[in-house]
């Protein structure tokens, strides 16, 4: 099953270093909707993780919000995302306080 698919201008997987580095226009869609947009994406096979290390923004599925950061690190379905100096707004709902995101 798909969790999600990634768009950018261009891609280079470094088969040495293990790191697949996507950029330009990146666009991460999630399977629930959400929707991830930054200049750049990392991905470490090693260590299973999504990194950058420019301004990201991350959109809600339900437009019940929107969050930018000036870089981030997260696991690899992108359900334990640390962002770095977050900003942005969320709108509760009357079943959940913060909405899902990629779930």
């Amino acid at each position: 099953v798909e969790s999600q698919r990634i768009k950018s201008d261009y891609a280079i997987q470094r088969i040495k270093s293990g790191i697949t580095e996507f950029k330009k226009n990146v666009v991460v869609n999630m399977a629930d909707g959400s929707v991830i947009k930054s200049e750049e994406l990392f991905y470490d096979e090693q260590k299973k993780i999504y990194y950058n290390t420019v301004p990201i923004t991350f959109d809600f599925k339900d437009q019940r919000g929107s969050l930018q950061a000036a870089s981030f690190t997260s696991d690899i379905d992108f359900k334990n995302i640390d962002g770095k100096m977050m900003t942005g707004y969320v709108i509760p709902s009357s079943s959940t306080q913060i909405p899902a995101f990629g779930q």
